[in-house]
């Protein structure tokens, strides 16, 4: 992963870099489950899913503030396509 990379996602202090990039996929994985719910019809999701897309991944992301400015992206986006198909 490129040092700056390294520095938006950890800060500066150091890290092991092959655990880093093993844990970022696993956590961009789960982040990415809600960006593709967001993406899909609203109607095929389950009656559970409105409450879990505003809070899933939030401890997926809580080591790296970018990422958890950029899931805070994702609920705004999980908010609005709610409040769209209630009008």
């Amino acid at each position: 992963m490129p040092a700056v990379a390294t520095c938006i996602l950890f800060g500066t202090h150091a890290v092991d870099e092959p655990r880093l990039i093993e844990q970022s996929a696993r956590h961009l994985h789960s982040l990415e489950a809600v960006i593709q719910h967001n993406e899909s019809d609203i109607r095929s999701w389950e009656p559970l899913e409105y409450d879990l897309n505003r809070t899933y991944a939030y401890d997926a992301v809580a080591f790296s503030p970018y990422l958890t400015k950029l899931r805070e992206a994702v609920r705004e986006d999980t908010e609005e396509k709610i409040k769209a198909a209630e009008k």
